[in-house]
């Protein structure tokens, strides 16, 4: 798989996340509300904003070409991804981001 086109005006989560651990990039559109915005945060820790986050749907189609069709640019971008799971494991086996997600979520239950 070449890419996966995150879901909008609400993104994927657990999709986006299954997708990222395997390696595959996702192209998401970044969204006003929280629940659109959870796909392009992971993409920002990982360091992929500029190749992945689009502000529009035009954006979003030309991101999501570039990496289907132009294989140094996926290449590029499947490496990128791979290093940053690597090297950090920040959204996947990080005690910090597991305890930052638990506070969240307790927020939201509270509001």
């Amino acid at each position: 798989m070449d890419v996966v086109l995150d879901t909008f005006p609400f993104s994927g989560g657990v999709t986006s996340l299954q997708a990222l651990d395997a390696g595959v990039p996702v192209v998401t559109v970044r969204s006003g509300e929280w629940r659109g915005r959870l796909t392009a945060v992971m993409l920002e820790e990982l360091g992929l904003k500029e190749c992945c986050i689009a502000e529009d749907g035009d954006e979003y189609v030309r991101k999501a070409r570039a990496l289907a069709e132009d294989i140094d640019v996926g290449t590029v971008t499947k490496d990128r991804l791979l290093r940053a799971l690597d090297e950090t494991r920040k959204l996947f086996h990080k005690r910090e981001t597991l305890r930052e997600w638990a506070i969240l979520v307790n927020r939201l239950l509270q509001w």
